[in-house]
């Protein structure tokens, strides 16, 4: 169980960064991740990323 929370975190932590760098756009944030924007968006919603005016909170 300590893998899955590591993994968690550092992803959690990846998306708001790649977030951040896009300016809070998802298509090209994904893009870039090389996943849909519909997974990214599942799991933006999943790690509770809140996601303002271009820019994370």
């Amino acid at each position: 169980m300590l893998y899955d929370t590591i993994i968690q975190k550092v992803e959690k932590h990846l998306f708001e960064i790649i977030l951040e760098t896009y300016s809070g756009k998802q298509i090209a944030a994904a893009k870039s991740l090389g996943i849909n924007r519909n997974t990214l968006k599942r799991k933006i919603d999943a790690m509770k990323i809140e996601i303002k005016k271009g820019r994370i909170q």
